[in-house]
């Protein structure tokens, strides 16, 4: 979830002020400290040595194991103002995308382990809900799902034309070969499409770098623009062959294609322009 780093990175200063806010309001960990902040995720003590000095707390109740030398964590901070705030990163035991906060006091060191998440919810910059996430990625999937039905079916259909070819069983030979290549052009672009809505959406719900949705769009929009190029073409083949006088509704077809390929070289430019 790349977006939860994202609007955290934005907000940083204002954050910072809530956890030295926060930081400054503890002097000891207790179990008080989970009941209040649903952010905190585990927490533990170590003394000037950088030792833990006894086992810490962690959210679900359950007291975490530890290991008492913490030294080579504490070798590169560099605390300000007796606080350390350290950059995100995925926290060991619960997975989720978190952050350390550290705090001086007399006797040692405090250090909370918090849910970025969390911590965006309680500050209002983020609104989310497992319910609304859960009813996305079914309704994702299984709009995925029957993209890949439908691929499956037009390469299906390509491949029935190209065997119909083979066995001597089509009257129209140009217009069999066109269309197998049509629906399985169309086939494979849709398959993809709804490939990187599983990947993106369903499986892995990363965050989705823009150059890279703009690189999936552009790879459909290349097919449907190589299919509508492989019909117009057996259009003009057929009109050739049989009436010159509709060759004027074919030169607006591929004048059609034409300024869709204009679009796209456009829709290119810009995106690299813009990166």
């Amino acid at each position: 979830m790349a977006e939860v780093v994202e609007i955290y990175s934005k907000n940083r200063e204002s954050i910072y002020q809530y956890l030295e806010s926060f930081l400054n309001r503890h002097n000891q960990i207790d179990d008080k400290s989970f009941q209040r902040y649903r952010f905190l995720q585990s927490a533990y003590k170590v003394d000037r040595n950088f030792q833990q000095v006894k086992a810490g707390f962690s959210r679900d109740g359950k007291i975490e194991e530890y290991i008492t030398d913490k030294s080579n964590w504490f070798r590169n901070l560099e605390l300000k103002d007796d606080m350390y705030i350290s950059p995100p990163h995925i926290h060991l035991s619960s997975g989720k995308h978190s952050i350390s906060v550290v705090r001086k006091v007399l006797d040692g060191y405090l250090v909370f382990d918090i849910d970025i998440l969390k911590l965006l919810q309680e500050l209002h910059l983020i609104e989310y809900s497992d319910f609304n996430r859960l009813v996305n990625r079914i309704f994702y999937g299984i709009g995925a799902t029957s993209l890949i039905l439908v691929s499956l079916l037009l390469v299906g259909f390509g491949i029935y034309k190209i065997g119909v070819i083979i066995f001597g069983l089509s009257d129209d030979f140009f217009s069999s070969v066109f269309k197998s290549v049509v629906s399985t052009t169309l086939g494979i672009a849709i398959y993809d499409l709804a490939k990187q809505i599983l990947e993106h959406e369903v499986i892995f719900e990363t965050i989705h770098h823009e150059e890279k949705l703009y690189g999936v769009l552009g790879k459909f929009l290349v097919s449907v623009i190589i299919a509508l190029s492989i019909e117009s073409m057996m259009v003009v083949f057929k009109i050739a062959l049989n009436d010159y006088t509709q060759m004027l509704s074919a030169l607006f077809l591929l004048l059609g294609i034409s300024i869709l390929l204009f679009v796209l070289g456009y829709f290119y430019k810009s995106v690299l322009k813009g990166q």
